[in-house]
């Protein structure tokens, strides 16, 4: 799986009841550090990403962590110019949009 695969999955399957709170985070922060980013960075990232998507009101988890990606400031600071951090979060986009758009196609069709 990608590392967006693995975004995407861990995001599909957030909840703000535990266990899954915690294996959201857990993934999230894995999925970071396979992708190069330091584990400190990471565990900041998994931390706001999963507090902020916890006071998400309306459950739409994708389109809140895009909201966090470009506009959380705490994210942002969690990401620290982290170059490997900040490549997860594009390819976690990418899939995302392109996941969407496909979707969408197949709606219309």
């Amino acid at each position: 799986m990608t590392t967006g695969q693995k975004i995407y999955q861990a995001i599909e399957l957030f909840s703000t009841e535990e266990p899954h709170f915690d294996r959201f985070k857990i993934t999230f922060r894995e999925t970071l550090i396979d992708n190069g980013a330091p584990a400190a960075n990471a565990e900041r990232m998994a931390a706001v990403a999963a507090e902020t998507l916890r006071s998400h009101a309306d459950g739409d988890y994708h389109l809140g962590m895009a909201h966090i990606i470009t506009f959380h400031p705490e994210f942002e600071q969690a990401i620290d110019g982290n170059i490997e951090a900040f490549q997860a979060m594009h390819k976690y986009m990418s899939y995302y949009l392109d996941f969407a758009e496909l979707q969408q196609t197949c709606a219309v069709n």
